[in-house]
């Protein structure tokens, strides 16, 4: 005869709940209690508590591994063209990579293999947008900035940065940079809300030609830099001047010492004097040129 109650109960493993389980682990794991008592204790089978043991000792195995925790997955995400594109675009201009550095990167990090052609195209095509972004940006916040001009394949570019932030708000390659140049850009940026307070910058004449038409009223102090490398290329060159008359004389006084006891020693022995004056000459200067160039830089 079948027994009707024993079916209709449920198995105790079964109904349990999962902080029972964890809670009937935990005491297998502390070894207060057998096996059997805690199954006793639970209405489950030693196989089961031995079960919930073992995830119990795995999960805490794998949370301390750290192997595991290096191979585990963070997120997942959807790769597409587009998102390709921010990749190479981010690459070119967050991480500064060369095309073919960004090449090796696409196909070392995400088995993408990516032209030569398709990486400039992908840089060519966020020009424009790039570009309307630029003139539609609101600079009046800019008060005091730093101009300059640089080069880039022997071409002028002309450049702007707001010297607080950094923000580049001028970057324009051109064939010219004469004051009509100048002025043709710096009118394009008042458009944008550009009034600075004060401006730094070299003694280019295009420049200040420029500036001084645009904004007549606004001062374009000289910067530092300049002044710094002259006189750092200056102080270079007299220490380099006085190493060579160093050795020049350590040179007349190794020859006077062969001729020594000779017709021709008298005459060496003014070599070496004239060579002594020299290095006398050349060290006063570049000592007044190290104290010339440590004052005019702690001043800054």
């Amino acid at each position: 005869m079948i027994n009707v109650s024993a079916i209709l109960t449920p198995c105790p493993a079964k109904s349990i709940s999962n902080a029972d389980k964890k809670s009937l682990a935990i005491k297998a794991i502390a070894g207060e209690q057998t096996i059997s008592a805690i199954a006793n204790d639970y209405q489950v089978s030693r196989k089961f508590v031995s079960t919930q043991k073992q995830k119990v000792l795995s999960a805490v195995n794998e949370a301390f591994d750290e192997k595991a925790d290096g191979d585990k997955v963070l997120y997942q995400i959807p790769v597409t063209k587009n998102w390709l594109k921010q990749c190479v675009i981010s690459f070119t201009l967050d991480c500064r990579s060369s095309v073919r550095g960004i090449i090796k990167s696409m196909s070392n990090l995400f088995d993408f293999k990516c032209s030569l052609g398709n990486v400039c195209n992908i840089i060519q095509s966020i020009i424009p947008t790039a570009k309307n972004i630029n003139e539609n940006q609101d600079i009046s916040n800019i008060k005091l900035c730093a101009q300059d001009e640089m080069f880039q394949h022997n071409q002028p570019v002309l450049t702007g940065v707001d010297i607080p932030s950094l923000y580049c708000y001028l970057l324009s390659l051109n064939e010219q940079r004469d004051g009509d140049t100048w002025a043709i850009h710096l009118l394009d940026l008042q458009k944008q809300g550009f009034n600075p307070e004060r401006v730094f910058a070299d003694d280019g004449s295009g420049l200040r030609a420029g500036h001084q038409y645009v904004f007549p009223n606004v001062p374009c102090d000289a910067d530092h830099f300049h002044i710094s490398k002259d006189l750092m290329d200056l102080r270079r060159y007299f220490r380099n001047r006085l190493k060579s008359s160093i050795s020049h004389r350590i040179l007349m006084e190794s020859k006077m010492n062969e001729l020594a006891d000779t017709a021709r020693a008298a005459k060496q022995e003014k070599k070496v004097a004239q060579a002594k004056e020299k290095e006398t000459k050349f060290r006063y200067l570049s000592e007044t040129m190290d104290t010339v160039t440590v004052q005019a830089l702690l001043r800054q």
